[in-house]
């Protein structure tokens, strides 16, 4: 896991990722994509990481994810 890894991560806390995707957490989420064997900054603009977030979650896309994660985070003061 890289540096950008870890700070991607930390925006997909477990009950983000249990109540928005089918995954317990991030790390599973990556693992069981088609793209688990990419860096996580790789993912941005990514097609396929696209799909997967599409089919696996309750966003149209990543950055949907993203932003959502951004936002609730900031609602509950964790940066």
């Amino acid at each position: 896991m890289g540096k950008d890894d870890v700070c991607i991560i930390g925006f997909f806390d477990d009950e983000f990722m249990k109540k928005y995707t089918k995954f317990s957490s991030f790390d599973q989420m990556k693992a069981k994509s088609p793209l688990n064997d990419v860096d996580t900054s790789e993912l941005f603009d990514n097609k396929r990481w696209d799909k997967f977030v599409k089919k696996n979650t309750q966003f149209d896309s990543w950055q949907d994810m993203l932003l959502k994660s951004a936002n609730s985070q900031l609602k509950e003061n964790k940066f």
